[in-house]
């Protein structure tokens, strides 16, 4: 399952694609139901996925330096 792509924030990168499948969606039901829209959803599914990867790796990041200044916090206030 992937964000509620209604959100402009969340799925800013992937605006376009999100755009062609649901253009594709509204094209009809056979577009819909025959896979017509399977390549719209796998370019979107695959956008999504750099996406929250991109995401993940900046929370990481972020995480490391938040432990290092409380290591560091830790190491002061044994100092002490």
């Amino acid at each position: 399952m992937h964000v509620h792509l209604t959100e402009p924030d969340k799925a800013a990168a992937c605006k376009q694609l999100i755009e062609q499948l649901h253009q594709c969606h509204e094209s009809g039901l056979m577009a819909k139901y025959t896979g017509m829209c399977n390549d719209a959803k796998r370019a979107l599914d695959q956008c999504l996925r750099q996406e929250r990867l991109d995401r993940t790796a900046r929370n990481r990041e972020a995480a490391k330096m938040r432990d290092a200044k409380w290591t560091d916090a830790q190491k002061k206030y044994a100092e002490l």
